[in-house]
């Protein structure tokens, strides 16, 4: 700690001592120089980001296959019963049908949960047996679960974004 200390005294007192050189007039142009370094900078990264901007079709297809991979994930966790595991697959808000059905704003709700319900044993067949290839995303998300409906997990994004649990039906 105390290194970097004196490496930063150091550092400001050469500074220091380089600016109150009689160095003027390099001044205005490394100035100059680094607005047009800047501006030259900004142009590229934007010339990038619209290279690399997706369609819409790619865009779904993109989130189409992280769905499909939360859904494989879910699937091999489900069967262990263990909400703290599930919860990092969740996003918020979510809807737990237990009891009569809840949304859950955070974890420490999703955690308050009675794993007893959360996992029956017709939810964790119904997932686990889910052919996740053969699933099309609808507007909720990805739907993996019995096919007749329920019971079912549906994966899709939070208010965050992020890709997750939204939903467990029953």
């Amino acid at each position: 700690m105390k290194k970097k200390l004196i490496a930063a005294v150091v550092l400001a007192s050469v500074m220091g001592l380089g600016g109150c050189g009689g160095i003027g007039n390099g001044t205005t142009e490394t100035v100059q120089t680094t607005e047009a370094q800047t501006a030259e900078t900004t142009a590229e990264e934007t010339k990038h980001v619209e290279d690399t901007t997706l369609s819409a079709e790619e865009e779904k297809k993109m989130l189409e296959t992280e769905y499909k991979a939360m859904a494989k994930g879910i699937q091999n966790i489900i069967g262990e019963r263990d909400l703290e595991k599930l919860k990092e697959a969740v996003v918020y808000p979510c809807y737990v049908g237990v009891g009569d059905g809840v949304t859950v704003d955070s974890e420490e709700e999703f955690m308050d949960l009675n794993p007893d319900e959360v996992f029956t044993d017709e939810l964790i067949e119904a997932v686990k047996g889910a052919d996740v290839n053969s699933l099309n995303v609808v507007k909720a998300g990805l739907v993996v679960g019995d096919p007749s409906g329920k019971p079912n997990i549906t994966i899709g994004l939070g208010a965050d974004n992020r890709v997750g649990i939204t939903g467990i039906n029953y």
